[in-house]
């Protein structure tokens, strides 16, 4: 319980946390975000030397993903949305989300026009979310012909 000093809370008591969670009706995802975050917590407090051991370390968190919420937004939808960007600029910031996959804003930040090859049609990013993964920090995009389109108008534009 929330008045349970961390020092005084068991293994036991962690799972029967975790059971409530899901008897409480909580989604999965959820769930395994919350045992994630207080899995941290206590890692955190054997680091400091505040507990022993963690009655968290073992408890499973599961999968965060929730295919249910996933939804797939059709092109039609997308014009629309570059159809009313005020400008060049956010024309481009929604073309390289949704036609190159890019995130935001961690990988566009980083993006400059020395990362277009447009004789390849590829785009180098470098991803700060995978960077710590060995061989991950970047990868080779395509570039679709409607963002080509797009790219070429945000050139354009900056070459004014």
């Amino acid at each position: 319980g929330k008045d349970t000093p961390p020092d005084r809370t068991t293994a036991a008591e962690a799972d029967a946390w975790r059971k409530s969670l899901a008897d409480a009706g909580l989604a999965a995802p959820t769930i395994a975000k919350r045992v994630k975050v207080a899995r941290a917590l206590f890692s955190k407090a054997v680091r400091w030397k505040m507990i022993p051991e963690s009655p968290f370390e073992h408890l499973k968190s599961g999968s965060q993903a929730n295919p249910k919420r996933s939804h797939h937004v059709p092109i039609e939808t997308i014009e629309k949305i570059l159809a009313a960007c005020p400008n060049e600029e956010w024309r481009a910031i929604i073309g390289l989300c949704r036609f190159a996959g890019l995130r935001a804003p961690s990988e566009l930040a980083g993006l400059g026009w020395s990362d277009v090859d447009w004789d390849k049609r590829a785009l180098t990013v470098r991803s700060p979310k995978t960077e710590h993964h060995e061989g991950q920090g970047q990868r080779l995009v395509p570039i679709t012909a409607r963002l080509r389109e797009i790219l070429a108008d945000q050139k354009a534009a900056d070459d004014q």
